[in-house]
């Protein structure tokens, strides 16, 4: 349904509809450090980039690398960042976790709160989504879990894989051998034999490591694991510059890189995606 939510604030936003903004309360210490952003920007003359301070303000809090790039073009930027820097250990240091984890978990909380007074029917589904989600993204046990899973898509990618791989192979080599014994030397066998069948033999040989890996990445985006593995690993990832969706392809790159550069179709952003693939 993420597609379809934001063609939806897409439509939204170009129709110029001014819905009511919903503030999002991020607790006391976060609402501070928000607080002291919006002063010092307002202050020290930042256009805001043409968004709302507020969203400026925890977006540098987040360590948001387009704004912070855009606020150090400005002549009080050090300042500002400084005081960035500053505000963000106070987060660390009085809620133990780092702000972008800080930020997420207060919009989760709101939007579980906001389910909760809004949604009127409750399914076993539903019951069981909750439960899954306590575990797969669990502090302790989300990352162990997400490795197992990890561990069986590479096997099942490049040992089960191995056998077809072997199989198309001698397909390829029985029909260029064929070819080789019945035809006269010329440009026509050179380009069947070398050029055709050594060609495509050479990409679809990778066939089986690609349908296999599609199909665990199809399983995990169906079933909705992909998203918790991604908030699993977004953490980590950011601190290279990179989604949580990244961690799979750099993974499955160590055994081959034709099936990892196809994985990071799964990544929305073209620059994200291109980064991944570099």
């Amino acid at each position: 349904g993420i597609p379809e939510l934001l063609e939806n604030v897409i439509s939204i936003y170009e129709s110029g509809n001014n819905s009511h903004n919903v503030k999002v309360p991020y607790g006391r210490v976060l609402e501070k450090s928000i607080g002291f952003m919006c002063r010092d920007l307002l202050s020290n003359g930042f256009s805001t980039l043409g968004m709302p301070k507020r969203y400026v303000g925890i977006k540098l809090l987040e360590g948001d690398k387009e704004v912070e790039n855009a606020i150090r073009e400005h002549d009080k930027g050090k300042e500002l960042l400084a005081r960035r820097n500053k505000e963000r250990e106070y987060i660390e240091r009085l809620l133990k976790e780092d702000p972008e984890s800080a930020f997420t978990n207060a919009r989760y909380g709101f939007i579980a709160g906001a389910l909760k007074e809004t949604l009127s029917e409750k399914t076993k589904f539903e019951d069981k989504t909750t439960v899954l989600d306590a575990v797969l993204t669990n502090k302790y046990l989300g990352l162990p879990l997400f490795f197992v899973f990890l561990w069986i898509m590479f096997e099942a990618t490049f040992r089960l894989g191995a056998y077809p791989m072997e199989w198309i192979e001698w397909i390829v080599a029985q029909a260029g051998n064929l070819i080789r014994v019945n035809m006269t030397e010329g440009p026509l066998k050179d380009l069947l034999v070398d050029g055709v069948i050594g060609g495509v033999g050479g990409v679809i040989v990778f066939l089986p490591n690609i349908v296999i890996l599609y199909a665990f990445i199809a399983f995990m985006e169906d079933s909705g694991y992909m998203a918790r593995a991604a908030f699993i690993m977004d953490k980590l990832m950011h601190n290279i510059g990179l989604h949580g969706k990244s961690f799979i392809p750099l993974i499955m790159g160590f055994g081959c890189n034709v099936p990892a550069v196809m994985s990071t179709r799964t990544i929305e952003s073209r620059s994200s995606r291109m980064i991944t693939m570099l």
